[in-house]
């Protein structure tokens, strides 16, 4: 049961409750076929004091299959029907002009082709014997027909799908470090990977700027435990960089764990440096921190703090946390394979 806490909200559109939200996905081969059953469903039930809410089952099954194009080339096919039923309901002074039951019917197909060109390089001694590099070029084809959402309830991103009809590209790098170790034999391990990716949308109403912003990522780990990422998004029209993303991570056999991260969004006015740490103090216990700093807004987004007692299949943390508007100060148990505390896992 989630309370979305909104303290800006109207009168007459208070928070969301999922009251509950229970999620089924999974996927299975069908017979001895190359085809794959792939389906995500789940159910809300979506409460508030005040506004709109009602009951919500989403169903998108989806049939995979290769596509047999020649012995170089990794080929795909996807296609998928989303069903989504809404029994509407009014709470408080709210009012719904449309029918209390709605139901909206959205295919979607998509294609995948790539292909995948590796060479080794030898060093000439040391601990590191050869490195490898691959290179993945591929294309991918996304198609949604539009349809008519006007009727809908909203409660997020699942209510308003768009349309797509669009061609991304781009080239895959994934480098791999080998080792010789003590006993002579070789071991390997990921040193890193750059991707740059663009799409062209196919759409009329999008003809007079059909290319997207280019995606480019980076991420290195120079150490075994350690990594170091960057994502940036360039917009081809504007000639500029629209956002900028670097974090660096690193952890330890201890179960010690630090991060931060600069994030830079031009369009939604975003400058802000995040941190999460956990460390181990001794046996079972660990502390938490996490910390949101805006530097646009000058101000503490969030400060979260956390004593953590973890046992072999359960644990309980006594936690805090701080925005702007409240501190909270709460105290939650975790059962194995039901809950599990941030950056822990059972």
């Amino acid at each position: 049961a989630i309370n979305d806490a909104n303290t800006e909200s109207s009168d007459t559109n208070t928070p969301l409750w999922e009251l509950p939200s229970i999620d089924f996905s999974g996927v299975i081969p069908i017979g001895e076929t190359n085809f794959d059953f792939d389906w995500n469903a789940d159910y809300v039930d979506y409460w508030r004091e005040d506004g709109i809410g009602g009951h919500r089952f989403d169903l998108h099954p989806t049939i995979a299959a290769p596509v047999p194009l020649g012995a170089y080339l990794e080929s795909r096919a996807q296609v998928g029907l989303r069903d989504t039923f809404y029994i509407v309901q009014t709470y408080g002074d709210a009012e719904w002009n449309e029918s209390d039951t709605q139901n909206r019917l959205i295919p979607d197909f998509e294609a995948d082709l790539a292909t995948t060109l590796e060479r080794d390089f030898f060093t000439n001694g040391g601990a590191t014997k050869r490195f490898s590099h691959q290179i993945r070029p591929f294309i991918q084809y996304n198609y949604i027909p539009d349809v008519d959402q006007d009727d809908l309830p909203y409660f997020d991103s699942v209510d308003d799908i768009g349309e797509q009809n669009r061609i991304s590209y781009g080239i895959d790098n994934f480098f791999d470090i080998f080792n010789t170790g003590a006993d002579n034999k070789e071991d390997s391990r990921d040193f890193g990977e750059f991707k740059i990716e663009q799409s062209y949308d196919l759409r009329s109403s999008a003809s007079d700027e059909p290319f997207s912003e280019i995606l480019a990522k980076v991420r290195l780990y120079p150490l075994e435990k350690m990594s170091l990422w960057y994502k940036t998004y360039y917009d081809v029209y504007d000639n500029l960089f629209t956002s900028h993303n670097i974090e660096a991570a690193y952890t330890n056999s201890r179960g010690d764990y630090f991060m931060v991260e600069y994030s830079f969004k031009d369009a939604e006015d975003i400058e802000q440096i995040n941190a999460i740490l956990r460390s181990h103090i001794f046996g079972p216990w660990f502390v938490g921190a996490e910390v949101e700093q805006s530097i646009s807004e000058d101000e503490t987004v969030k400060a979260n703090g956390s004593l953590i007692y973890q046992a072999p299949c359960w644990s309980v943390e006594f936690a805090t946390n701080y925005t702007p508007f409240d501190t909270t100060y709460y105290l939650m148990f975790n059962l194995a394979n039901i809950g599990i505390p941030i950056g822990i896992s059972m």
